[in-house]
């Protein structure tokens, strides 16, 4: 890089601090969609959903924004067998606002790939103008990405909190009754779990 002026350097100093900023963002998003992918529903035997965690806790953002990954993985260990109990459970069934978010995590996957990899070699930074474009660019970046963060820290609550209800209905007969008598007087929750013997 040549000698550039000090107001040059505090700029491109400026647009390293906002290229972590969002760099940092996108791994809490992938850290959401793990536990969203894992908690959100499943289906199979004890053995093949702690297989399937493990898989969803290996792949990249990327991939945990495609749903066509996730069918595959789920169509490989959602096989029943003969001799273990069988499991399924759905605790946020088709929420749009939670849809739309991974869709756009998807959509803009090769924005966040240029991001990490490619952003402060491909900008000419000793240039004014650029500077400007690069700044505009990461600030519009984190803006839209954060708010679709939000939606899915929203998401992971509610599954969370159900996850809570669904611990105290089932600690005795008595909140089984309640969970059944819940679940028939609410169409809007979206939740169901069921558990096969053998």
């Amino acid at each position: 890089m040549s000698d550039i002026n000090q107001k040059a350097l505090e700029e491109i100093n400026h647009i390293e601090m906002l290229v972590g900023r969002n760099i940092l963002l996108f791994q809490e998003v992938e850290l959401l969609l793990k536990e969203i992918n894992h908690l959100r529903h499943g289906a199979g035997t004890e053995n093949n959903l702690l297989k399937r965690k493990r898989k969803i806790n290996e792949l990249s953002l990327g991939r945990l924004s495609d749903t066509s990954v996730l069918n595959k993985i789920d169509s490989k260990l959602s096989v029943k067998n003969d001799t273990e109990f069988y499991h399924t459970y759905d605790l946020l069934k088709d929420y749009e606002p939670l849809n739309a978010a991974i869709k756009f995590f998807n959509d803009i996957n090769a924005d966040r790939n240029f991001l990490v990899h490619n952003f402060i070699t491909k900008w000419n930074l000793e240039e004014a103008e650029v500077r400007i474009k690069a700044i505009e660019w990461l600030i519009n970046q984190h803006h839209v990405s954060f708010s679709q963060k939000e939606v899915l820290v929203l998401s992971l609550n509610i599954i969370n909190s159900r996850i809570d209800i669904i611990n105290e209905y089932f600690s005795s007969e008595e909140g089984m009754k309640q969970w059944n008598d819940f679940l028939d007087s609410n169409e809007e929750a979206q939740i169901s779990f069921t558990f096969q013997e053998k």
